[in-house]
């Protein structure tokens, strides 16, 4: 899975994260393209008084269950 992150540098807490919800996927860094089958962008941001992780993620099989749920998923919005 290509991973994308934005304002941090945190690789090892989301490649431990991605191999425990994906086991199937393994870490590729890089900023994230329509392309690329499955990927996430993991973005920090901060201010005085907080942190806020943001993460959009596509994978084929996940975008199909939404879809057929009745969800309204969208790439990269």
């Amino acid at each position: 899975m290509k991973l994308e992150l934005i304002g941090h540098d945190e690789k090892y807490a989301v490649e431990q994260s991605l191999l425990t919800l994906f086991p199937d996927e393994r870490p590729v860094y890089g900023p994230v393209t329509d392309e690329d089958a499955s990927a996430a962008r993991i973005t920090l941001t901060e201010d005085a008084d907080s942190v806020c992780v943001t993460t959009a993620i596509a994978i084929p099989s996940l975008a199909r269950t939404m879809k057929r749920k009745g969800s309204a998923a969208t790439r990269w919005a």
